[in-house]
């Protein structure tokens, strides 16, 4: 008899010592929640993803093949912006000095990242196109 109630006791005594410390401990810290993921941007970068400028597409001997590549690419960013909820590119490319050329001082635009931004007194704006959505450009 005493040998199984020393055996209990030592069975019990080990689980009632975990409660009591787990039970000290709390709840503990609520893990924060991931938002949801940024939807996927292909002018995160650059504004010409398919690169339709590089010399293969340019002076390919098919006439069509810029105008095919541009129309892709347009349609590309277009159609992935409006699913995102984000402002449209535009449909034209300019060509724009880059950001800290003599140029660019001078002319007070520049192409940053494939976008077109004007100089103002306190910073850069963003410039728009005639057509709608920001514009993009080349040469930065």
């Amino acid at each position: 008899m005493k040998r199984i109630f020393l055996l209990s006791l030592l069975l019990v005594v080990p689980v009632v010592g975990i409660s009591q410390v787990q039970s000290a401990a709390g709840k503990g810290v609520r893990r924060m929640e991931a938002g949801p993921r940024a939807a996927h941007n292909s002018a995160a970068n650059d504004t010409t993803p398919l690169n339709c400028s590089r010399d293969e597409v340019r002076f390919n001997p098919h006439p069509g093949v810029r105008l095919l590549c541009e129309r892709w690419e347009r349609r590309l960013l277009q159609e992935e912006s409006r699913r995102a909820g984000r402002p449209a590119p535009s449909s034209s490319v300019v060509v724009l000095p880059p950001l800290g050329s003599s140029e660019a001082k001078r002319l007070g635009f520049v192409c940053i990242g494939g976008q077109a931004f004007e100089r103002l007194p306190n910073g850069w704006s963003q410039l728009m196109a005639p057509e709608g959505g920001w514009q993009r450009c080349e040469g930065g």
